[in-house]
Formats: C-alpha cells, sequence, structure tokens
C-alpha cells in the first residue's frame, strides 16, 4: 500500500472505495501490531508509525504505540510518541484523550513506586 486508490485523480466514484480500503488497510496492521510480542518491537514500531503516517490522529494507534515503547522500556521513545501525538490532535483542535495522558503518568508513578 503506497498511495490511495486512484489518489492522482478526484474521481468522485473512487471515495467510498478509497475509504474502505484505508480503514480495512489500517485496522489490519493495528491488528499486527496487537499480535506482535515485545521481541517484534522495531517492526511493530514500524507499523504502527506507518498508520500514523496515514492518518496521523488514529488516536488508538498513537496509544498502542505508546505502550510499546513503555512495553520496551523506551521512556523516552514514548515521551516522543505522545508529543507526536499532541502535535497531530491540535492540529484538528483537539487533544489526547485522558486514556492517553494517564498511559505516562501511570508509567511514572510505577517507577518511583
Amino acid at each position: 500500500y503506497t498511495d490511495e486508490l486512484a489518489a492522482e485523480e478526484d474521481y468522485a466514484w473512487a471515495e467510498s472505495t478509497r475509504t474502505l480500503v484505508r480503514r480495512r488497510l489500517l485496522q489490519a496492521v493495528r491488528e499486527h501490531a496487537e499480535q506482535a510480542d515485545t521481541t517484534e518491537a522495531s517492526e511493530t514500531s514500524r507499523l504502527l508509525n506507518r498508520v500514523l503516517t496515514l492518518d496521523p490522529t488514529d488516536e488508538p494507534t498513537h496509544a498502542q504505540l505508546i505502550r510499546l515503547h513503555l512495553s520496551t522500556g523506551d521512556t523516552e521513545a514514548a515521551h516522543r510518541s505522545y508529543e507526536r501525538c499532541v502535535e497531530a490532535l491540535s492540529e484538528i483542535d483537539s487533544e489526547p484523550s485522558t486514556q492517553i495522558k494517564n498511559l505516562l503518568e501511570d508509567n511514572s508513578s510505577s517507577d518511583v513506586a
């Protein structure tokens, strides 16, 4: 998947198919990432980042990527991913959900304990 179906043209008839293909692709990648374990963290991270390239405001994928980084102990990457989420959502006048905010806070609390 390198580009949208008939992306070079503005075909109104293709829009519903574009949307469906994109939605299915994103869901398949998310599901693959969920099934991967931390031994495949690099590949999983690559896949999740690909989803975010296609849909930068996809909060569940941001959360999944942050959890992945935290599970491998890479808190710096988790914080960078969180900042990427904040930036992407600010583009649509939104902010991360409480769930995403709590991911980093919960991790900080467990580091102190």
